[in-house]
């Protein structure tokens, strides 16, 4: 019984700090959407905060884990998980428009380097680096569509897969979050686990990472193409845009022109206006 009320007690506690921190994110959120350079202060301070939140919910998460009931787990992780993810994303839109310790360490140099006209005008050079306004990092979601993985992929462990903060239940719901459609599907019937993780990452690589589907995908597009037969349809723009972007594609994977031109070539021409056709025959 007095577990029990322990039990209770710290998720109380819990849901007084998860309450405090929305807030907080909501404060970050409306500074970063008009963030200037008098808010850094307060941007440090928030980032500070979370931080410390976030270790403190995970310390209470652990002790509410190792006293709760075995069928409860999954969701008491699911929940602990979320909140996590929704800290982390916060903390890391802060870095992107304020890398506070490269700003900490540049102003140290330039203090330490005061009287060397050299070293003063590298850290000025620095100082402006650093004071450049970074965009936020936005991965877009992915559908299921294979010539589309590849760019998926990339963005995914640049920003997700590679975050040694992040724990790899943490990276399993970024995971899914960003994940729609058939690709969801694929890993709808795994578990929030740590394992699960990497398990997740197999199943993606091998459904939408084999290079053979992945080059068939863009041939498919490259002939589903509409065709345009005005020359001043605005619609010549877009064309030309697909067929350079699954052609540049194509090369990346290896794939020359050279390999597949004189069958895909007639194809495109035949979807060009004839005034196109007469000139670049």
């Amino acid at each position: 019984m007095d577990e029990e009320i322990d039990v209770k007690r710290l998720k109380r506690q819990r849901q007084g700090h998860r309450s405090y921190v929305k807030k907080v994110c909501d404060k970050v959120d409306n500074l970063l959407a008009e963030f200037s350079e008098e808010n850094r202060g307060k941007a440090k301070t928030f980032s500070d905060v979370l931080n410390e939140k976030l270790g403190v919910l995970s310390d209470l998460d652990a002790s509410i884990l190792g006293n709760i009931d075995d069928e409860d787990i999954e969701k008491e992780i699911d929940e602990a998980s979320e909140i996590r993810c929704y800290i982390q994303e916060r903390i890391v839109n802060i870095e992107l428009v304020l890398p506070i310790d490269e700003v900490a360490s540049v102003e140290n140099s330039l203090v330490s380097s005061k009287n060397s006209e050299t070293s003063s005008k590298n850290g000025q050079s620095e100082r402006v680096k650093n004071n450049i306004k970074l965009p936020k990092l936005e991965i877009k979601k992915f559908h299921g569509k294979h010539s589309e993985y590849q760019t998926f992929r990339e963005s995914f462990e640049a920003a997700i897969h590679s975050n040694e903060s992040l724990s790899d239940i943490e990276k399993l719901n970024y995971l899914r979050s960003y994940l729609e459609g058939p690709a969801a599907a694929s890993i709808a019937g795994l578990s929030l686990t740590n394992e699960n993780y990497k398990i997740a990452v197999d199943i993606l690589n091998e459904r939408y990472g084999n290079k053979q589907l992945v080059i068939s995908s863009h041939m498919d597009s490259l002939l589903k193409i509409p065709p345009v037969t005005d020359a001043n349809d605005k619609r010549m723009r877009p064309l030309y845009d697909q067929i350079e972007v699954n052609v540049r594609s194509l090369q990346a994977l290896g794939v020359s022109a050279e390999m597949y031109g004189s069958l895909l070539i007639p194809v495109l021409m035949e979807k060009t206006p004839n005034e196109f056709q007469l000139i670049i025959s």
